[in-house]
């Protein structure tokens, strides 16, 4: 992409979404390993499976897709059930890791600063109620966000929760749009498909912009 085009697709950009979970706050290794150990859980209830059967198959599966969802869709294959759950996201939204979550005044001052500029909206794939919690933990009121797109509005992985945001401005494009996220597939790849522009945290080139750090976002918007 040429630095004509970044800087058109950027000065498009009028509403702003964000991920909470990976996005607002780091998910560190202990909120990781109680998040896993409820993935372990949910395994082997699923499945009908013992504890450790159900903690080896994940790990070893995981090992080869790297992907959470994936895999989660191979053990559906290997056990012909389909789960009646999101395995995966029920776990990060049901683990106990709220104590865990630290306070960040400096991404607080940056939401401000660019609530001056974009309208600010948070789409999360879980509940509305965590969700505010969550906020409270970092130190960011609620109230920065115009609309909170939560799992009682639609889910992010079958682009639901997506569409019913840029339908809520009907006086805008899905350019006009930037989702802010670190899930490959439902922050980058589910949102591109709708032709809103992404921005990933990491290394993802299918995403529009890149950024390291969620404090590197406001750079990215003012160079």
């Amino acid at each position: 992409m040429s630095e004509q085009q970044r800087n058109q697709i950027l000065s498009n950009i009028k509403v702003i979404g964000f991920d909470l979970d990976g996005t607002l706050y780091n998910v560190t290794p202990e909120i990781k390993l109680r998040v896993r150990n409820l993935i372990y859980q949910k395994i082997s209830t699923e499945f009908n499976i013992p504890l450790e059967k159900a903690t080896n198959l994940f790990e070893e599966i995981y090992s080869e897709t790297h992907s959470g969802g994936g895999t989660i869709r191979d053990l559906e294959q290997r056990f012909g059930k389909k789960s009646d759950s999101d395995i995966i996201q029920d776990s990060l939204q049901e683990a106990d890791i709220l104590a865990l979550i630290p306070e960040d005044p400096n991404l607080s001052r940056l939401l401000t600063r660019l609530s001056e500029s974009y309208q600010l909206d948070l789409l999360t794939g879980g509940r509305e109620n965590l969700a505010f919690e969550k906020l409270k933990r970092i130190g960011i009121d609620k109230g920065i966000f115009k609309y909170l797109f939560t799992k009682e509005r639609g889910r992010k992985g079958n682009g639901d929760l997506y569409r019913e945001w840029i339908q809520n401005r009907l006086d805008l494009t899905p350019e006009n749009f930037l989702y802010v996220g670190d899930n490959k597939k439902q922050d980058i790849d589910i949102p591109k498909e709708l032709g809103i522009k992404t921005c990933f945290l990491g290394d993802y080139n299918q995403a529009d912009f890149q950024i390291n750090s969620i404090l590197d976002l406001e750079r990215l918007l003012l160079e």
